[in-house]
């Protein structure tokens, strides 16, 4: 789980501080601070689950590291009742489903986009709902069919959909997903949905529901 840290995320981020390092020491001093909080909440984390305030602190790091690089192009909205902040949600699951609509559906799209976080407890269901979505260059729709077919679960499409070259929605919609679905099947059995979508106004949603801890 830990080792599936995206590499090239680490070079993109340490070529943004070298390039910083010279005209912005300042900037570049915050953003290495920032990249190393990343890292030690990463490795040190224990355990299958963490309050979803320490994901949610571990995604506004990444995110202000990723704007450094995107610039202007990234812009990020946050709605998250406070109610979900308490809950327990499985480690290192929200990043990379946030990381993947940064990287293949806004960092694709020349005049790049918006990314969304989205978090709501519902006490009646018992379950917390998170949901991340951009408004990015899409998912193919082949891609999208294979992803939600019902053969299989959505890791086993994920991988089918990193196997093609062609697309890079089809990354888009795998990176990330095998090694999610695996830890939720064992943490909840069929006690969980994850979906995929694609409206038609353009971009992506991804929609994750879990029993309430």
């Amino acid at each position: 789980m830990r080792a599936q840290i995206n590499p090239h995320f680490l070079f993109n981020i340490l070529n943004t501080i070298a390039s910083k390092a010279r005209t912005r020491p300042d900037e570049a001093r915050e953003l290495l601070l920032r990249l190393s909080e990343f890292f030690r909440y990463a490795v040190r984390q224990e355990g299958h689950l963490a309050e979803f305030a320490q994901e949610y602190f571990f995604v506004r790091t990444y995110i202000s590291l990723e704007q450094a690089r995107f610039g202007d192009r990234l812009q990020v909205r946050y709605d998250i009742d406070p109610q979900v902040l308490t809950s327990r949600v499985p480690v290192l699951t929200i990043q990379p489903l946030v990381e993947n609509a940064v990287k293949h559906g806004i960092g694709s799209k020349p005049e790049g986009g918006t990314v969304r976080l989205r978090a709501r407890v519902d006490p009646l269901t018992r379950t917390t709902s998170i949901r991340v979505s951009d408004d990015g260059v899409g998912m193919d729709p082949e891609v999208l069919a294979k992803l939600t077919a019902g053969e299989g679960d959505v890791g086993d499409h994920a991988d089918a959909a990193l196997t093609d070259p062609s697309s890079a929605a089809g990354e888009h919609a795998g990176v990330g997903l095998r090694n999610i679905s695996e830890r939720l099947d064992s943490l909840f059995g069929d006690r969980y949905d994850l979906s995929i979508s694609t409206p038609k106004s353009g971009g992506t949603v991804v929609e994750l529901k879990i029993p309430l801890r």
